[in-house]
Order: C-alpha cells, then sequence, then structure tokens
C-alpha cells in the first residue's frame, strides 16, 4: 500500500524497502535503535519547521519517543528511537555499485523515510483574513448557502484575493504552480553505496526479520450482547498494516441449518422473516473472507460492538457502538492519511464486482459499497484538511481513526420484543478520527483554529458523503445546526456564564441535558438548537461539544452517533440487503452521481492545490474508480478510441476544448454539470475565463452552444464514461 499511495511513517518505508529488497534476491532486515539529528535537519524533515519546540513535539505526538538536546537553553539536537533497514550487499571492493545475487558480504544500513526538503511557501491565510475559528462556525450555521465548511473557507479566501490581490497567481496562492511542488526532496545522488546513515546512530538495538509484535499497532474488535442471555460474543485482533484499506465487514448469517431454512420458506429475503422468529450470528469479514463468528442472538437485538486500539507508547484506547442484529456494517480503519489512490481501486472493485453478481457475494456488493463510502469520507478529510494545513502553515499527521458505514435495518417492537423489521438507512458514525496538528511557528492558536474547521468538515462529510453516492437528503450535526437556524430555531452557545439560564429552557432529553452539563463543568462550550428539526423523514438534532482551548470537539445527533446518515429510507439503493434485487443501472447511476458531486465539492479549489484542467478531471473520475490519462489529449483521444466520445452533450460527461485552427490541438476539460437546449454549464479548474481574467481555480463557465463563438468555436467532443 506505501508503493501505491506513496505515504506512509518509518516502519511503512521500512517495509516496503525491505519488500523490494527481498524481491531481488537481498537479504534484508529491520534494525531499531536510537539515532541522534541535528535539530535544523530535524525541523527540515518532518515539515520545515521554524520552531524546534513545536517540531520536537510534532514528533512526540506521533508516538515516538525521544529526547531533546540543549545546550545553553537552546535546543541543537533529538534523539530519538528510529526503525531502518540492514541490506546483505556484496559491498567489497565496488561499494555496492556491483552487486552479485547471493554474494553479499556486509550488512548495509539504509533509510529510506530520512529526507530533506526544499518548501515553497504562500498566502498565510491565518493571519491575512484573519481566521476565528469560533467566529467561522457561527457565521458557518447562520449562513443560508448549501455549502460545506471547504467551500465556505474558500469563498473568504478568494474574496480577501479579490481585494487585496486581484492578480494572484498559484505561486502566490500556495508557494508554487501545484501544491505537490511545495515540497521538494533535496536529492543526492551516488555512485556507490555509503555504507553509513545520515544521522548519528546512538545504539544499535534489536535487529529483526519482521516487526517484532510488542511495536505492532493493533485493534481487537468484539461484541457482547447488553442482554446476557442473548450470547453474542465475537472476538478477533489484527495489526493495523494488515488490515490498511482493507474491508473490514460486519454481517449476520442465519445461526443454524433451521433458521437458514426458515429464510428461505420467506423467499431468501432475511428481512421478510418474524424477528422473533429467527436467531442470527455476528460474523466479521476480512476481505469476503470469514473471521470471526460470535454467538446465537435474536434477529433485531441490540448489542455492543467494542473496538480496542492498542499503541505500543499511548496504550490501549476503547471504542463503542451499538448495532443491530441484521444490519450490515464495514468498519472502515486508517492509520494515516487516505489518498486518492485507495479510493480509486476500491470503486473500481465494486463497479467490476457489480458488472457480474452471479459468482460474487453479499459482501463483494453492499459491503464494497460501505468500504467504499468510508474510504472516501476519510479521503474527503485528507484532501480539505491539507489545504487548511497549507495555508494556516502548519503540518498535521493522521493517527488511528475508524469509522462504521451501516445499511441499518428498522425495528418496530410488541411488548419490548423485536416484531418486525425492514430495511432503514444509512448511517456512518465515527467514534475515532485521530487529528495530530502542529504550526511551524509553534503558534499554538494556530493549531486551535485549524482542528475547529477540521472538525466541521469531519462533521460535514457525514452529510455529504452520502449525497455523493446517492444524492438523497442527508444529516450531520452542522447540517442540523444550519437547519435549525433556516427553520428560525434559535440555536444557542451554552457555557459556564448562562447554563443556569439556558438549559432549563431548552427542549432536549435529560441525557443530553446531563452530557451539557458535564461538559460545562470541565470547561467546554455546547453549541445547540432549542428543540429538535424535521429533516424528511428525520427527525431529531444536531450539537457539538466544543473545547475552546484546544478547537477539538465532539459533533453529535441524536441517539448519540458522532455521525450522520440518509435523512430517508432509500426507496431504490443501488445495493440491498438482498444481493438479487441488485440492479447494476441502479448503481450505475450512483456511479455517474459520484462524478457530479465530487465535482461539485471542488469549487472554489485554488488551482495549485486540485492541478491544472486535466487533473482536475483525473481525480474526479478517480474518485468514482476509473483510471483517466494524464492530459487533455490522452483523455480524448481514449474516450475516441472507445466509441465514447459524443457531439451531444449530458451532465456527467466530460468535455474536451481544442484550439480554434485548423489541426488545433486539445487543450482543455472539465465537467459537464447541467445541459438545458443549447445551454451548458460546466466545472473547470481554470486559469482565466474566456474575458481574460484570472480565476487560477475550480469554477463554473455557462454558454450556449449555438450563440456562444467563443466556446462553439472549440468543442471538441463529450466523453462519456459508459460500459
Amino acid at each position: 500500500m506505501t508503493l501505491l499511495t506513496k505515504h506512509g511513517n518509518a516502519f511503512d518505508t521500512a517495509s516496503l524497502l525491505i519488500a523490494l529488497l527481498r524481491a531481488s534476491n537481498i537479504p534484508a532486515r529491520y534494525v531499531y535503535g536510537t539515532i541522534e539529528i541535528p535539530i535544523d535537519k530535524v525541523m527540515n524533515w518532518v515539515g520545515g519547521f521554524s520552531n524546534p519546540t513545536s517540531a520536537v513535539n510534532f514528533i512526540a505526538s506521533g508516538g515516538i519517543p525521544g529526547v531533546a538536546l540543549t545546550s545553553g537553553g537552546t535546543i541543537n539536537a533529538l534523539r530519538m528511537e528510529h526503525i531502518w533497514v540492514e541490506a546483505w550487499i556484496d559491498y567489497i571492493p565496488s561499494r555496492g555499485a556491483r552487486h552479485k545475487t547471493g554474494q553479499g558480504d556486509t550488512w548495509i544500513p539504509l533509510d529510506a523515510s530520512f529526507k530533506q526538503y526544499t518548501y515553497k511557501t504562500g498566502i498565510d491565510f491565518y493571519s491575512s483574513l484573519p481566521f476565528i475559528g469560533e467566529q467561522f462556525l457561527n457565521q458557518y450555521i447562520a449562513d443560508f448557502q448549501d455549502v460545506l465548511p471547504y467551500h465556505f473557507y474558500s469563498q473568504q479566501m478568494f474574496s480577501w484575493l479579490d481585494a487585496n490581490m486581484p492578480n494572484a497567481t498559484s505561486e502566490d496562492i500556495i508557494g508554487a504552480d501545484g501544491i505537490d511542488l511545495t515540497k521538494i526532496i533535496f536529492e543526492q545522488n551516488f555512485s556507490f553505496l555509503l555504507g553509513t546513515l545520515p544521522y548519528r546512530t546512538v545504539v544499535s538495538g534489536g535487529k529483526y526479520s519482521q516487526i517484532p509484535d510488542a511495536l505492532r499497532h493493533k485493534v481487537t474488535i468484539g461484541g457482547i450482547s447488553p442482554d446476557e442471555f442473548a450470547g453474542g460474543e465475537l472476538n478477533i485482533s489484527i495489526s493495523l498494516p494488515e488490515l490498511y484499506g482493507k474491508r473490514l465487514t460486519l454481517s449476520y448469517v442465519p445461526a443454524t441449518a433451521n433458521d437458514e431454512a426458515l429464510i428461505a420458506q420467506y423467499g431468501g429475503n432475511i428481512l421478510n422473516v418474524p424477528p422473533y422468529l429467527l436467531n442470527v450470528k455476528p460474523l466479521i469479514k476480512i476481505e469476503g473472507v470469514d473471521s470471526a463468528l460470535g454467538d446465537s442472538v435474536g434477529m433485531g437485538s441490540v448489542q455492543r460492538l467494542t473496538l480496542k486500539f492498542q499503541d505500543p507508547i499511548f496504550g490501549m484506547e476503547v471504542v463503542e457502538n451499538t448495532v443491530t442484529a441484521g444490519a450490515y456494517s464495514a468498519i472502515t480503519i486508517q492509520s494515516q492519511k487516505t489518498p486518492v489512490e485507495i479510493v480509486t481501486q476500491r470503486m473500481k472493485m465494486l463497479r467490476d464486482n457489480s458488472k457480474n453478481i452471479d459468482p460474487v457475494t453479499l459482501d463483494d456488493l453492499l459491503g464494497e459499497l460501505l468500504h467504499s463510502i468510508g474510504l472516501s469520507y476519510f479521503h474527503h478529510l485528507t484532501f480539505e484538511d491539507d489545504l487548511y494545513a497549507k495555508t494556516f502553515r502548519m503540518v498535521y499527521t493522521k493517527g488511528s481513526s475508524e469509522a462504521i458505514t451501516t445499511l441499518d435495518i428498522s425495528v418496530t417492537y410488541l411488548f419490548g420484543i423485536p416484531n418486525s423489521v425492514a430495511q432503514g438507512c444509512f448511517m456512518i458514525d465515527v467514534d475515532r478520527n485521530i487529528t495530530i496538528p502542529a504550526s511551524l511557528a509553534g503558534d499554538i492558536d494556530r493549531i486551535r483554529e485549524f482542528m475547529v474547521i477540521s472538525g466541521m468538515t469531519s462533521s460535514a462529510w457525514e452529510h455529504r458523503i452520502f449525497e455523493v453516492f446517492f444524492d438523497t437528503p442527508s444529516v450531520s450535526a452542522v447540517k442540523l445546526l444550519k437547519i435549525a437556524n433556516q427553520q428560525s430555531i434559535p440555536v444557542y452557545t451554552i457555557d459556564a456564564t448562562n447554563i443556569s439560564q439556558l438549559l432549563p429552557t431548552i427542549q432536549v432529553s435529560v441525557e443530553i441535558k446531563m452530557e451539557i452539563q458535564n461538559a460545562i463543568s470541565v470547561g467546554k462550550k455546547v453549541i445547540i438548537p432549542h428543540r429538535q428539526s424535521q429533516y424528511y423523514e428525520w427527525s431529531g438534532l444536531g450539537y457539538i461539544v466544543l473545547d475552546p482551548a484546544t478547537g477539538a470537539g465532539a459533533y453529535r445527533i441524536s441517539g448519540g452517533l458522532e455521525g450522520g446518515g440518509t435523512a430517508r429510507i432509500l426507496t431504490k439503493p443501488p445495493i440491498t440487503l438482498n444481493k438479487n434485487s441488485l440492479e447494476y443501472q441502479r448503481l450505475k447511476e450512483a456511479l455517474q452521481n459520484i462524478i457530479l458531486k465530487n465535482a461539485e465539492s471542488l469549487l472554489n479549489t485554488p488551482r495549485a492545490k486540485i492541478g491544472d484542467c486535466s487533473r482536475f478531471t483525473q481525480y474526479i473520475a478517480g474518485q468514482a474508480g476509473y483510471s483517466l490519462l494524464r492530459t487533455a489529449a490522452e483523455q480524448h483521444k481514449y474516450f475516441g478510441d472507445n466509441n465514447m466520445l459524443f457531439n451531444t452533450p449530458q451532465a456527467n460527461d466530460f468535455f474536451y476544448f481544442r484550439e480554434p485552427v485548423p489541426g488545433g490541438e486539445i487543450y482543455h476539460t472539465g465537467i459537464v454539470l447541467d445541459v438545458s437546449g443549447s445551454n451548458i454549464t460546466i466545472i473547470h479548474s481554470v486559469t482565466r475565463d474566456e474575458n481574460d481574467n484570472p480565476v487560477d481555480k475550480v469554477a463554473t463557465s455557462s454558454f450556449n452552444m449555438d450563440t456562444s463563438n467563443y466556446w462553439k468555436s472549440r468543442i471538441a467532443g463529450f466523453g462519456r464514461l459508459i460500459e
């Protein structure tokens, strides 16, 4: 996975290097020890810090043991634990320049994780706007636009640019023509192996053929029904690297052969069976393979799912969720940032599985869909947090995070016993989203404000992710706060100064009132509406428990979820709990909707962040599982060669423009948002508009294909992803 994504920590990089060496028949091993690095090298290595204390604290916050070495009260070096590689190389006499397989004579140390970089910085929007997290949050809630916090922030960025730097370029905004060009590895090329590491080795500790179990990050998944008579125990422990990007699902299967026969009597659909007649067992699968089976429970009963995250340094943290027996869930666990390549890979797998459902299982369809939703959720957080960090002059890393995406079941009860079940809403519950930020200059205020906008973003994507996948109204904490404001329901910020006046007046449950009291008692604030809202079929409220000192917050909706879900039950979801009900046409429509909605989600993104026009289309197609070529000309040729290039546009098409001269080159591309007769609206990453005004962002343009000479002379066709 590190090779695919080009992301990873020192352990990941060492593992990739060892795998490559062993694939080349070169013996290799891990070395874990203590190293000492000059502080200027440390600050450069971990992000381009200007404050040594901030750099040291950033490393420590990631769980890496270390100590700052000082002289005269100034930090001059960092002594830290680290992992690197040794390879058995034919070193003498060529110093590895002419390695002969099987003729190694020396263990040579190698470290692919330690690098030095050249950094380029753009505008400090944190200072320029200026950005104040709580003020931004309140403005966002009060604003009637149906936009993400990311859009709201981008609007403020470009409003400031229009007023202060109307001719600003990508280089001005970000620091380079593309965000990937703002951090360039300082390369040193040698014709031989140096035989030494680029820092001082204090202690060369254990040497291992594989990473020791004591140094591994793990998760243990278990579930016990709250009803002691219902059973339901299951348990499995896995290292996080084994799980990275893999599909992990929790589903329910007939408990006995008699239960299986009962389902068959009701047409093979588990939801048709009266739940009081049926027993099921919880089943954990990894990539479709049965991995842990629990005890028998009654269909429709409520269980507690426990995830225990084990960190070699920080110890164990326990996360608990409630699940309903009969629902289908994917547990998406990400231990670092989530690049688009992982999303592309899994979405392609979903599309391929859906083309011919006979040989595949429900887990390959519904499980893959739920897993892809979870991965896409985490990827959007990565994409948007990257922009915040860059424009705040910050860096961040991700700790082990987890989201459970569920196709729930709706249960009706008679005298406390499940009486009937039906397919419910899609939900996502994000109990663990670990973001570790640091200010390059050591400014703790920036960290606080970053955590506010990052938390808002994570909440907003808890509803937006379902709008992207299913084009259906959905809810999250921040969405419900905006809805309350739009419905003229007062939204309060409760703290120690007003709790005695406001708490008795709000119309919420006793449990939420107790939660508010507990939060205020430890110095937090609670942003909550006066009463619940009705939004389509969903009735409830969203609220935020905010720590004003750190900016961290819990973004909750009724029912205790730190997540969101669809506001109505999909009458025709692309995939249901009954595999045989799948209609590939519905899934194909959902995948096309992903193209449109994800494109809209990038409005006002600086061109330097997303890239030029063809990088934009390549990125959007990738989120739906399609791999487009790099340039507009290559993409245009691909569509033409595969009979997928048309003269008449439809929404979701990829448009292509050529230079308005005979034989003109294909030079621009984007996505068609809407078509009404001859009128067309497109979205594209553009430098300047048709009037040569600077744009330099993802923007929309509208024109008439018959009357607009500028656009009419350039249209070269519309690519359509059809199969």
